[in-house]
């Protein structure tokens, strides 16, 4: 992921030069618009493998009971001591915490990719309105026009996928410090 990150950004970095040439606001606004998107995605993608890792003892759990209830021997202990109940309860319980969690979390990751989604597409709009505008003026050729249109909705592209590829390292960065502490 790293090596498509750096070829990711070097991609961006010549978008944005090539945007830069037509107005020097451009690159920048594009840059802070998106700088909260990467910021919530690190932060949504932590608390998803925060909340993997905090199911971790309840799965084991449930492993365990599942290995309980192949072996004929613990069956009949726990139908004597009637814990059966108690054990099945406590799984539901943990289950429904679990999902209520993630949905809760993902419903509040769509809110905040909403929002972000909006705030990058006034840019485009705005940005959009700028070039016609110095096109109208004569300011800029046709060309200009078109390669302002086509840099803006790759260097979104090129933004979302660092971000994504930014989520999968620190997915991967959390688990392996969970795994290895």
């Amino acid at each position: 992921y790293l090596a498509d990150m750096a070829r990711q950004g070097i991609t961006l970095a010549a978008l944005l030069f090539l945007l830069g040439q037509i107005n020097l606001w451009f690159p920048l606004i594009l840059i802070l618009v998106s700088l909260p998107h990467l910021k919530a995605q690190v932060h949504f993608t932590r608390k998803k493998a925060n909340l993997y890792m905090n199911r971790v003892p309840e799965q084991r759990l449930i492993d365990y009971l599942g290995w309980l209830l192949r072996n004929p021997e613990a069956v009949k202990e726990i139908r004597l001591f009637q814990t059966q109940y108690y054990l099945i309860g406590r799984h539901q319980r943990a289950r429904e915490e679990h999902f209520a969690n993630f949905v809760n979390l993902a419903i509040a990751q769509e809110k905040a990719t909403f929002l972000l989604t909006l705030l990058y597409m006034a840019s485009v709009v705005a940005i959009w309105m700028i070039t016609g505008m110095q096109a109208l003026a004569g300011a800029i050729s046709l060309g200009n026009v078109a390669l302002a249109f086509q840099t803006v909705e790759r260097s979104h592209g090129g933004f979302r996928n660092i971000g994504m590829m930014g989520g999968f390292v620190v997915e991967n960065t959390l688990y392996l410090d969970a795994m290895f502490n």
